[in-house]
């Protein structure tokens, strides 16, 4: 493929990569890519955005962000999420940081706003890291940091306000649901912070967290050899 005609086909190569079954990236196509994944900075936001949605909102955006990575195109697009890469967790999560986000990306429905939300939802663990006097490392304030970075990067992507407003919230909020009392008020008051649909979609969120972190399946197949 003639990337420096338009650059714009890194990223549509992986979008049909994601998006059809019987299609796979050319292994010379895909070293074209790593090779020039720098020219993707003369393509505008706006068209960026685009494909990067659709990427998002495949069958597969789990893949999706994994060739990203691999093909050096991830920079241009979230150079926070890039420091995610191989930074480990902690003995809740079973996967580094950014495994971890490809697997709630993968459990979340295909809304653009939940894609986004489970995106962005963890890239501020590696600033709000802290390990205490028994060497078990803690992520207290991730979710704050974690909306800085999103709003940051979605504006410098050309998203609308509204976007940019509903997946902060959705990313301030994902720990919300942590061990709740699920009183008459404690539903109200949700009901209030976020209206109905948005509280679905965190509900979405905190469940596809949950399942992302890999223990749950862990503890499945210990049940599995204890039987």
């Amino acid at each position: 493929m003639r990337f420096r005609e338009d650059p714009l086909r890194m990223l549509m190569a992986i979008r049909f990569d994601c998006q059809l079954d019987d299609f796979k990236i050319e292994q010379n196509t895909y070293t074209s890519i790593c090779r020039n994944a720098k020219l993707l900075e003369n393509v505008s936001k706006e068209r960026i955005k685009e494909e990067f949605n659709k990427i998002l909102l495949s069958d597969l955006p789990n893949t999706g962000i994994c060739l990203l990575d691999t093909t050096n195109l991830l920079p241009l697009i979230s150079p926070s999420l890039c420091k995610c890469y191989g930074f480990e967790q902690n003995k809740y999560h079973l996967f580094n940081v950014l495994g971890h986000t490809r697997c709630v990306l993968r459990f979340v429905k295909p809304d653009l706003i939940l894609r986004l939300a489970a995106f962005y939802h963890d890239i501020g663990k590696p600033q709000s890291l802290t390990v205490d006097e028994n060497g078990e490392r803690h992520f207290y304030g991730h979710e704050l940091i974690s909306e800085q970075i999103a709003r940051e990067e979605l504006k410098a992507l050309k998203y609308d306000n509204k976007t940019i407003d509903e997946v902060c919230l959705l990313v301030r909020g994902h720990m919300d649901l942590l061990n709740l009392n699920l009183s008459e008020k404690s539903i109200r008051k949700l009901l209030n912070k976020y209206g109905e649909e948005l509280l679905w979609k965190l509900i979405d969120l905190r469940e596809a967290d949950m399942k992302g972190t890999g223990i749950q399946y862990f503890r499945k197949i210990e049940e599995e050899i204890e039987n």
